[in-house]
C-alpha cells in the first residue's frame, strides 16, 4: 500500500507530498486541475509506465527540463521507496531503495494495480488493440512467464514484418526464408493462448456476478475470447497467410490478432449496451481483474478509479460504493463533485481520506 508520494514537475505538478489513507481516498477537484495526473503517477510507480504510454517528455511539466517521482509503498513487512527520474535529452531512470532497477519486466506485477478511466468505454469498445492490451497488463502482472513470452513473440513479430516489408521494397519473395522466421512464433503462439483462454474463462463468471451486484438487474452478459488459433493450428494458419502476408507487408494472422467480445443480452455491447450499461460492464471488468490478481498473486492490488461515478444513477453508486466499502484494497477515487460523492461515503466503515486538488496543490477536504 502506497503511504507516500512525493511529486516533482510531474504534468500539473511543480511539488507536491501527499500521505494517503490505506483505505478508500477520494481525490476531488475541477477538471483540469490534476486529479487524474496524481492517479498516473501512483500508475507509473507501480507498474513502470504512465496509463496512456506517453513519452516522458511529455510528463515533464510546462517550461520545466525534469521530473521526479518518488513514492514509498508497504510490501509485507517493508517499506519500498520507489523513484523514477526524468531529464529532458536523456533516458528515464528506475530506482528501488536508491539502487538502480535491472529490467523492468522483473519489476512489473510486483505492486499490481488496477486503472479505470472514463476513456475506458470508448477505447474498449472501439479497438481490438485496446482490448489486447486489457488481457496484456493484466496477464503480464500475474505471471512473469507470460511477459517473457509476450516480449519473445513482439519481437519474432516485428522481425517477420520487417523481412516483409523488405520483400515488397526488393521486389523479390522467398517463402522458405520466410518459414524460417516464422517457425519461433508457432510455439510462442500456442503458449500465450493457453494463457489467454485459461485466464479469460475464469474471468467470465466473476463479471457476470459483479455486473449483477453493481446494476441491481438481471441482464445477461458475456465475455468471450476469439482467437482464429482456437479453430486451426498456428503452423496452418500461417501456411495458409503467406501470399496474403506478402502482399499486405506485414503479418495478417497470429497471436497479435486476438479480441475479446463484449456483450449484453446477446448483444454486442457497443451496439446495445446505454451510457450506464457500458460504464457498469466496464467498471466490473476492471474490479473482477483486481480480484482476479489478488487471487492469482496472493497480493492486494492497488485501486486507481478515475472519475467512476460518472454517468451512473444513484442506485448503481450506491451498490459501488457498498462493493468498494467491503474490499481490503487500497484504492483512489477522483470525482468533481465532491459534495456529491461525500454524501455516499457518509456510511462506509473502512478508512477514508478525502482530498482535494486545486492550483497544483493536494490538500485534506474539509
Amino acid at each position: 500500500m502506497i503511504f507516500l508520494t512525493n511529486l516533482l514537475n510531474f504534468k500539473s505538478y511543480s511539488e507536491i507530498i501527499f500521505k494517503p489513507s490505506f483505505g478508500l481516498n477520494l481525490v476531488s477537484g475541477n477538471n483540469g486541475s490534476g486529479k487524474t495526473n496524481l492517479l498516473d503517477a501512483l500508475y507509473l510507480a507501480c507498474l513502470g509506465k504512465n496509463i496512456r504510454n506517453l513519452p516522458d517528455s511529455l510528463l515533464v511539466k510546462q517550461n520545466e527540463a525534469n521530473y521526479m517521482v518518488s513514492v514509498k509503498i508497504h510490501e509485507a513487512e517493508e517499506q519500498v521507496l520507489v523513484s523514477i527520474g526524468y531529464q529532458m535529452g536523456e533516458k528515464r531512470k528506475f530506482f528501488l531503495n536508491k539502487e538502480p532497477l535491472g529490467k523492468l519486466a522483473d519489476y512489473v506485477g510486483r505492486f499490481p494495480v488496477i486503472f479505470f478511466s472514463p476513456d475506458d468505454a470508448y477505447y474498449l469498445l472501439e479497438t481490438s488493440e485496446e482490448r489486447r492490451k486489457l488481457i496484456n497488463n493484466t496477464l503480464c502482472q500475474a505471471y512473469p512467464t507470460y511477459l517473457e513470452l509476450l516480449n519473445q513473440y513482439t519481437y519474432h513479430l516485428e522481425q517477420r514484418n520487417a523481412l516483409l516489408k523488405q520483400f515488397a521494397e526488393r521486389n523479390y519473395q522467398d517463402t522458405t526464408l520466410l518459414a524460417l522466421y516464422t517457425e519461433p512464433m508457432i510455439g510462442l503462439c500456442e503458449q500465450i493462448y493457453t494463457f489467454r483462454k485459461e485466464a479469460i474463462a475464469q474471468w467470465v463468471p466473476l463479471i457476470q456476478q459483479l455486473y449483477a451486484q453493481l446494476s441491481g438487474s438481471d441482464e445477461i452478459i458475456d465475455l468471450q475470447y476469439e482467437s482464429a488459433i482456437a479453430h486451426t493450428p498456428p503452423e496452418q494458419l500461417f501456411r495458409e497467410a503467406t501470399f496474403s502476408d506478402l502482399a499486405a507487408k506485414r503479418s495478417t494472422v497470429g497471436i497479435h490478432k486476438d479480441d475479446l467480445l463484449l456483450t449484453i443480452q446477446d448483444l454486442p455491447l457497443k451496439k446495445a449496451g446505454s451510457q450506464g450499461q457500458t460504464k457498469t460492464y466496464i467498471i466490473a471488468l476492471k474490479l473482477v481483474l483486481a480480484k482476479w490478481l489478488e487471487q492469482v498473486k496472493g497480493k492486494l492490488p492497488i485501486l486507481l478509479l478515475d472519475d467512476i461515478f460518472d454517468k451512473l444513477d444513484d442506485g448503481r453508486i450506491a451498490n459501488l460504493i457498498a462493493w468498494l466499502d467491503a474490499q481490503p484494497n487500497q484504492i483512489f477515487l477522483t470525482d468533481a463533485r465532491p459534495e456529491r460523492s461525500l454524501q455516499f461515503f457518509n456510511n462506509v466503515k473502512r478508512l477514508f481520506a478525502a482530498w482535494k486538488v486545486e492550483n497544483g496543490e493536494i490538500n485534506p477536504l474539509s
